[in-house]
This record gives structure tokens, C-alpha cells and sequence, in this order.
């Protein structure tokens, strides 16, 4: 009976010794491998899918457009990284807080004041939705193009796979206006 417990005890031991060996080992390889975590890991795993379609459904000049405009992002979003970290940038990250903090006060009297008008009987909820999505969308307009592209994508529809990205092209030459416009302003 002893020699059971023993034994038991023994394994037990070896195998909580052991446990944050191994969890420590799958750190380990996936910083190996480059791997980002969070939100790093999200971004990174969208750019080589995006890649992915570029590459099966974009024209010659297009494809070399798309890929120029994502690099140009990669660099400006790296520059205003960058920036961000002097106490200008500070003083600018803390202004955008204060921008963004309105916005979302106007957003939620709005929806809260659709709430009321369900309640009231004076809307639908289908109405109430749609009203829902386009203040939310105004907030996402960047979603709906990468979606787009994505969804001709797995159609496997050439055509409507080049009209998206060429939506996405425009929609990044854009975004790539701005991250310049806002990098100059902090100065």
C-alpha cells in the first residue's frame, strides 16, 4: 500500500516540475517564429491574407499599386508610431482622446434616443437597426472595403474580386493621405 502512495507522489512531483517547463517551451517557439501577440498577431494574419488575394485577383498595375500603397501604410504607420512617443505627439494623442470621447457621447444620445423612440412605438425595430448601422458604420467605413474584398475573395469571382480592390486601393490612398496629414501635425 505504501509503495502505491510513493510512486503516486512521484509522478505528481515530476509532472508539476515538469508543467511550467513545457508552457514556458510553447512561449518559446512562438517567439521563435516571429509570432505577434494580441492585436500584432490580428493585423499580421489579415496583411497575409490580404497578400493572398492581391496576389490571385489584382492586374499587374493594380497588384503593384495595392502593394505599394500597403508598404507606404506599413512606413507612415511606423513614422507616426514614432511620433506619438515625443510630447508633442503626447499632447496631440491627448487631444484625439478628447475628439474621440465626443464622438462617442453624440453616438450613444443617438442611439439612446432611437431606444426611446422603440419603446415609444414611434419606430421599428428594423428601423431601429438600420439607424444602428449607420451610425456605426460611419464609424467603420474602412471595414466594409476590406469586407467586400474578402467576400468576392471566397465567391472566387474575378470581377467583382478587381472592382474591390480597387475600392481598397482608393480607400488606402486615402488612409495614407490622412496618416501623412497627421503626422505633419505634429510637429
Amino acid at each position: 500500500m505504501m509503495k502505491w502512495k510513493t510512486r503516486a507522489a512521484a509522478v505528481l512531483l515530476t509532472a508539476v516540475v515538469l508543467m511550467p517547463l513545457a508552457g514556458n517551451a510553447e512561449v518559446q517557439v512562438h517567439a521563435e517564429k516571429g509570432w505577434k501577440h494580441g492585436h500584432g498577431m490580428h493585423h499580421e494574419k489579415r496583411k497575409e491574407e490580404l497578400l493572398g488575394i492581391i496576389d490571385l485577383y489584382a492586374s499587374g498595375q493594380l497588384k503593384a499599386d495595392l502593394k505599394q500603397q500597403l508598404e507606404t501604410r506599413e512606413t507612415l504607420m511606423r513614422q507616426l508610431h514614432d511620433k506619438m512617443q515625443t510630447p508633442a505627439g503626447q499632447a496631440r494623442m491627448e487631444e484625439r482622446r478628447k475628439e474621440m470621447k465626443e464622438k462617442m457621447e453624440a453616438h450613444r444620445e443617438q442611439m439612446e434616443n432611437i431606444r426611446k423612440q422603440v419603446q415609444d412605438g414611434k419606430m421599428t425595430m428594423e428601423q431601429a437597426r438600420s439607424e444602428f448601422g449607420k451610425i456605426m458604420g460611419a464609424r467603420h467605413e474602412g471595414h466594409a472595403v476590406y469586407q467586400e474584398v474578402r467576400e468576392a475573395a471566397a465567391k472566387q469571382d474575378q470581377a467583382a474580386a478587381e472592382a474591390a480592390l480597387q475600392k481598397l486601393k482608393q480607400h488606402l490612398q486615402a488612409e495614407n493621405d490622412r496618416l501623412k496629414k497627421e503626422i505633419a501635425a505634429i510637429q
